[in-house]
């Protein structure tokens, strides 16, 4: 489906559109204002989309429901589970020595890590932002 079937076809219905081969971790909300919301899965909102032209003329659009997740193709699966292999230990570790951006981006890791739960997070976070020692 083009963006402008897709889009007119998700106003009507309060649904969401994205194409087919990200639908499982992102769509967008079109909205009429000046911006479309972005929804990445399991993030905060993003209130900008910049659309690359092969995007604009991709044929591959789909309507999705705004609650909707279809389920991630395999490689996909599997690289995530490749990216999520790492321990409390090896992410206190990283922080050592760390500049500020790499904490952040190592914090960022830890946080969408579903092995790390929150007190481990917590004190990943105390240890970044407040010099604690090992």
């Amino acid at each position: 489906m083009l963006i402008q079937e897709a889009v007119k076809t998700a106003m009507e219905s309060g649904a969401c559109i994205a194409q087919k081969e990200y639908a499982y971790d992102r769509k967008i909300l079109p909205v009429s204002r000046d911006t479309c919301l972005l929804i990445i899965k399991d993030r905060p909102l993003c209130a900008r989309w910049q659309p690359q032209a092969e995007e604009l003329m991709a044929d591959d659009w789909i309507v999705v429901a705004m609650e909707e997740w279809p389920e991630a193709p395999q490689e996909v699966q599997e690289k995530e589970q490749q990216y999520m292999a790492f321990s409390f230990e090896d992410y206190w570790k990283a922080l050592d020595g760390a500049g500020p951006k790499t904490k952040e981006n190592i914090l960022c890791r830890a946080e969408n890590d579903p092995n790390i739960d929150f007190p481990e997070f917590k004190k990943l976070t105390d240890k970044a932002y407040h010099h604690f020692e090992d």
